[in-house]
């Protein structure tokens, strides 16, 4: 009796024991988030930054736990956050992801918000993430606004003090006459507007209807305007063909210019028969002499002929 109940004992003290052993370890994968089920889909999350989220960290998908996270890579400078979520929940195109604290245990926790886009998005796309601050960083950040508060503070003295010496009784003073001189304009234009509003109007109806028949005028005469400027083309175009041949010709007089002043050179040295005869009046009237005298010989060559006797063979 006493063997059987030992054995008895026994065998209920190992069932517990089992029982616990499979309690803790069914714990153990739900606390990581390892999923004994069905094929779950896996997508890719890039975050700027994935502190303090470990692996087997769950992912919920609008408040309810869908998922875990399975692997964290890093890739140049983000963070690579691969996560395996249940398969009949709809991810779509414009899905986000968002890293954020648990209430209870304080860990960190992924939150896929699915988005509305009516395309679904495919196992294994990338899903794009952003981290919110912790506890931590929020301090920090508030030091440094701290800081920038305390800047800015120490600047707005800056500036009180200077308008405190600004503004002393005499500027205080010439701002009053400026707003008071600034009032008394305004009350004159607006006497003025008052006592000429009727004139300012027919002055701008006035205006209004010569700008329309300035552009009635326009319009009847666009035709007679691109004729003349048509005639004007051409007229230019006859006045350059003009202005090029004017070129040419006196590119001509400067070439014969050129020419005749070293003719006039050459008369002016006394190196050329003309020249000599130019500047020497003695040469000129022997010459003149000369031509005369054969002018004579030749008009009696042409009156009495010319006798010539020739004799051949013999000597004189």
């Amino acid at each position: 009796m006493l063997v059987e109940e030992l054995q008895r004992l026994e065998l209920r003290i190992g069932v517990v024991t089992l029982v616990a052993v499979a309690l803790f370890l069914l714990g153990i994968t739900w606390a990581r988030g390892i999923r004994l089920g069905g094929a779950q889909r896996e997508f890719v999350l890039r975050f700027p930054t994935a502190a303090g989220l470990e692996v087997g960290a769950p992912v919920f998908i609008n408040g309810v736990r869908q998922g875990s996270v399975i692997s964290i890579k890093v890739q140049d400078s983000s963070a690579l956050v691969h996560i395996a979520v249940e398969p009949t929940v709809p991810i779509r195109r414009d899905a986000t992801a968002r890293i954020g604290l648990q209430e209870l245990t304080g860990g960190r926790k992924v939150d896929l918000f699915p988005g509305t886009s009516p395309e679904f998005l495919p196992a294994g796309a990338e899903i794009p993430g952003f981290a919110s601050p912790d506890v931590a960083e929020l301090i920090a950040q508030l030091g440094s606004l701290g800081g920038e508060i305390e800047r800015v503070v120490a600047r707005l003295d800056t500036v009180s003090a200077a308008l405190v010496h600004i503004l002393t009784p005499q500027t205080q003073q010439a701002v009053r006459s400026i707003a008071d001189d600034l009032a008394l304009v305004a009350e004159r234009l607006r006497t003025f507007t008052e006592e000429h509003g009727e004139a300012i109007e027919r002055t701008a109806d006035n205006i209004a209807a010569l700008s329309t028949e300035l552009r009635d005028v326009v319009a009847q005469n666009r035709s007679a305007a691109s004729s003349a400027v048509q005639s004007l083309q051409r007229a230019s175009a006859a006045a350059e063909q003009t202005l090029r041949r004017v070129d040419s010709l006196v590119g001509e007089l400067r070439s014969a210019t050129t020419h005749l002043s070293s003719v006039l050179e050459k008369l002016q040295q006394r190196t050329t028969l003309a020249g000599r005869l130019v500047a020497d009046e003695e040469l000129a009237r022997q010459v003149d002499s000369t031509l005369a005298l054969v002018r004579e010989f030749l008009g009696q060559i042409r009156q009495y002929g010319v006798n010539v006797n020739v004799r051949l063979g013999t000597r004189p």
